[in-house]
């Protein structure tokens, strides 16, 4: 497992391509490619790239990417590969540029990945990336449900907040069973601090008695 989490990484996505004139055809392109936030998808950066057109299916991105600790440049060469689209077309994949154990990857992958402090961009495989949610205990992921059901409703992540109203064209049937489900997951979060609480209270007790029982026979 990687030192990393995927929403700690900027994030490359082959869908930017097409917006930044990545599949123009012409034999050279310059232009910036946005790299996007691991968890908000929010574009922090733009990375010079410059297309390298020669065939129709032989593309690659001349990378020119800056450390941000260091300032130290780099330029590297990622590959782009397409396959025909169900319905026309075609699709374009980053082809991952790591070299592991000294030869290049070349997974073909949606998504490339730039871990905090490095140059070269890697698939989730070559980095050793997994998301947060793999590293959450039980209760985080329950929190994280229901504000995730919060959010779809309107409401704010503060658990401490009333729950949101039904938003308006949305189904009852469909309210309801959010409702429930944020209810579910909020008592089986908290029956463990309950029970918790409750063992708490009866150690305390033990002991207060113990205590009031020697007070008498020192009488």
């Amino acid at each position: 497992m990687g030192i990393w989490c995927v929403e700690e990484c900027r994030v490359w996505s082959a869908a930017d391509l097409g917006p930044a004139g990545l599949l123009a055809e012409v034999p050279y392109y310059p232009s910036r490619l946005p790299a996007r936030d691991g968890q908000t998808h929010e574009t922090v950066a733009e990375i010079s790239v410059l297309l390298v057109h020669e065939q129709v299916f032989e593309r690659y991105l001349v990378v020119d990417c800056a450390r941000l600790i260091n300032g130290e440049r780099r330029q590297y060469l990622i590959d782009l590969t397409a396959t025909q689209s169900t319905y026309g077309g075609l699709r374009w994949w980053f082809c991952c540029p790591k070299r592991p154990n000294g030869n290049v990857c070349g997974r073909r992958v949606a998504k490339l990945y730039l871990p905090p402090g490095a140059i070269y961009f890697g698939c989730r495989s070559c980095l050793g990336l997994a998301y947060e949610c793999v590293h959450e205990s039980k209760r985080q992921r329950a929190f994280r449900a229901v504000r995730k059901i919060r959010r779809r409703l309107g409401g704010a992540d503060d658990l401490t907040e009333g729950f949101p109203a039904k938003p308006p064209r949305m189904h009852l049937a469909t309210y309801t069973r959010l409702r429930d489900k944020a209810a579910r997951a909020l008592e089986w979060r908290s029956a463990p601090l309950r029970a918790q609480l409750k063992d708490a209270l009866a150690r305390y007790e033990t002991g207060r008695r113990e205590w009031l029982q020697k007070i008498q026979e020192s009488l």
